[in-house]
C-alpha cells in the first residue's frame, strides 16, 4: 500500500471522484465534497478532515487512527464496517445524522457540538467518553456500555439504564 505523508488535500487535488487506496499519515482533507467517493480499505494515520461531506461514504475496511473530523457532514455513515485496530476518532462540529456506531469501541471519543440526530450506539463501548452539546434526539442505546460516559452537557437523549451499562455516569441533573 502506497504511504502519503504530510501532504494537505482540496477539491482540486481530487479528480473524478476517486481517492487512492493508500495509507495517510498527517494529512488533511480540507473543504471536500466526498460524495460518491469510495475510502474502503485506505488507511487514515493522524489525519484531520475539515469542512468535508462524508456522506453516505463507504468506509468498509478502512482504518481511521487518531483522527480528526472538523465541521464535516457524515450523514448516514456504518463505522462498524470500519477495521477496529487502533481506532481512535474524534468530532467537533459535526453533523453525523443517521450513522451508525454500532459495536462499535467508541472507549474515550469526544463528540463536540454534534449532530446526532438518529445514530445508532447499540452495543457500542461509549466508557469514558464525552458528549459535549450534543444533540442526541432518537439515538439508539441498547446494550451500550456507558460506564463513566460525560453526557452533562448533551440534550435530547433518552438511556434506559437497564438495557445499558450505565456504572459512574455523568448525566444532567434536570429538576
Amino acid at each position: 500500500m502506497e504511504l502519503i505523508e504530510n501532504h494537505t488535500f482540496t477539491s482540486k487535488d481530487l479528480k473524478e471522484n476517486s481517492l487512492k487506496i493508500a495509507q495517510y499519515e498527517l494529512c488533511v482533507f480540507n473543504n471536500i465534497d466526498f460524495k460518491g467517493f469510495n475510502l474502503s480499505e485506505s488507511k487514515f494515520v493522524e489525519c484531520d478532515f475539515v469542512d468535508c461531506d462524508l456522506s453516505l461514504v463507504s468506509l468498509t475496511g478502512s482504518m481511521f487512527q487518531v483522527v480528526h473530523f472538523k465541521r464535516c457532514k457524515m450523514l448516514g455513515l456504518f463505522f462498524e464496517t470500519v477495521k477496529p485496530f487502533l481506532f481512535q476518532v474524534r468530532f467537533d462540529n459535526c453533523n453525523l445524522e443517521s450513522s451508525s456506531f454500532a459495536g462499535v469501541n467508541l472507549e474515550r471519543t469526544i463528540f463536540v457540538e454534534c449532530k446526532l440526530v438518529g445514530v445508532d450506539f447499540t452495543e457500542a463501548n461509549g466508557s469514558k467518553g464525552i458528549f459535549n452539546e450534543c444533540d442526541l434526539l432518537n439515538a439508539t442505546f441498547l446494550n451500550t456500555n456507558l460506564t463513566k460516559t460525560n453526557l452533562q452537557t448533551a440534550h435530547n437523549f433518552s438511556i434506559d439504564i437497564r438495557s445499558n451499562q450505565v456504572t459512574k455516569p455523568l448525566f444532567p441533573i434536570r429538576i
